[in-house]
């Protein structure tokens, strides 16, 4: 950030990594993630699982990236580097937080749905065109 201009790159950084976290969470909620499924294939039971691994799956993803986009938005905005993070770094400041211990349990409970989610999806994504 010591470059001209580095500070408000970081800035716009963490403005897009907040925007792609919004927008997953949106895309779950709306349940986008079913128009790229072979649904029709699936039986009911499975349909209920996967419709439930995505939304909380992805919504836990697009929180972390929402996170790590709020944590390079603080870095440009007190310009101190030390605040931008990676994904550990963005973990280790949610542990010291008061509820930080139940956080990165949630967190993780939620990239674990998150994983379990993707392979449904390997299964049974839409691969042709249109």
């Amino acid at each position: 950030m010591s470059h001209t201009g580095g500070r408000w790159l970081v800035l716009l950084i963490g403005l897009g990594v907040v925007g792609v976290g919004v927008g997953m969470m949106v895309q779950a909620v709306l349940k986008k993630f079913i128009d790229n499924l072979h649904m029709a294939k699936m039986n009911a039971h499975t349909r209920r699982t996967v419709e439930t691994l995505g939304l909380m799956g992805i919504l836990a993803r697009g929180g972390v990236f929402s996170v790590l986009g709020v944590f390079l938005i603080i870095a440009a905005a007190t310009f101190d580097s030390k605040e931008a993070q990676g994904l550990d770094g963005t973990l280790r400041k949610i542990a010291t937080t008061p509820f930080g211990p139940w956080l990165l349990v949630a967190v993780a409970l939620g990239l674990v749905i998150f994983g379990v989610y993707s392979f449904f999806e390997a299964r049974w994504r839409k691969t042709e065109p249109g």
